[in-house]
């Protein structure tokens, strides 16, 4: 196991849950993930579209300014508003998965509920992906960019997750590898930002101090000390909308999902 650190995950017990279930049901587990979700294999085939056509999440660079557009906030909030329905199976699936979870001592029979938790979990992920994946395409919105938006406006900005809630997890094994984006993702974006910008700028010391702050402090959420007035700007109208828009059980989700087969081994990767 690498000791790499994670960034934005948003993810509770259910999460540790799953991984944990896999790890014990070993290449059994692994295999039946394979089978039962064959559907993972669509899920992938379009995330694979949109790397090819816009790069990935890393090669997004943000404008100069950094200003997120009442346009492009407008795409974003289409995109979140048609996960509304697998957002609330999704819910409801994390909620079985959490109650499931709730026994410290479990039987034999209370680990087979919780596989059977995390599989229906795991299956109405790579719905809520499919769902989501298929908006960005037809809204022409890179992962980079949905990327962007999402922790700019919900985290930096809404502060719509506690840093109690950030965690550390970084889990491999020839059944199931697990991650999710790290702050270096959003570093490269910052710094193609930076690039667009002279050094007589204002943003330009402020970005160069948080690229900075980012770098020292891997869980540091960008801007977390307030973001750019002209940012707030184009933000504030939309508050109501973006809050309302947010689902907490999708959280570890904002960012992507990346599935593989290779033989009997399943590979399941959140970036």
């Amino acid at each position: 196991m690498s000791a790499k650190r994670n960034w934005f995950i948003g993810c509770g017990v259910g999460c540790v849950t799953v991984i944990l279930v896999l790890v014990i049901g070993g290449a059994f587990v692994g295999k039946m993930f394979k089978d039962q979700f064959a559907g993972f294999e669509v899920v992938e085939d379009m995330q694979e579209e949109l790397v090819a056509r816009y790069g990935e999440i890393e090669n997004y660079c943000p404008p100069a300014d950094g200003v997120i557009t009442s346009h492009r906030i407008e795409v974003f909030l289409t995109i979140q508003d048609s996960l509304s329905v697998p957002g609330a199976v999704l819910a409801e699936q994390w909620q079985k998965l959490e109650d499931a979870d709730s026994s410290e001592d479990k039987s034999f029979g209370d680990v087979v509920d919780l596989a059977k938790s995390a599989i229906g979990f795991a299956a109405t992920t790579g719905d809520y992906m499919a769902v989501r994946n298929s908006a960005q395409l037809s809204l022409d919105m890179s992962p980079g960019e949905y990327s962007y938006i999402y922790i700019i406006a919900y985290k930096s900005w809404l502060n719509l997750e506690s840093a109690e809630d950030l965690e550390e997890m970084d889990f491999e094994s020839d059944v199931v590898h697990y991650r999710s984006v790290t702050s270096d993702n959003l570093i490269l974006q910052l710094e193609c930002q930076l690039g667009q910008l002279s050094e007589s700028d204002l943003l330009y010391g402020e970005l160069s101090k948080e690229i900075e702050s980012m770098k020292k402090d891997s869980s540091r959420t960008p801007w977390q000390d307030g973001l750019p007035s002209e940012m707030l700007t184009e933000l504030e109208p939309y508050r109501y909308d973006l809050e309302n828009s947010y689902k907490q059980s999708a959280a570890m989700l904002g960012i992507g999902l990346r599935t593989e087969f290779n033989e009997d081994k399943f590979k399941f990767e959140v970036k």
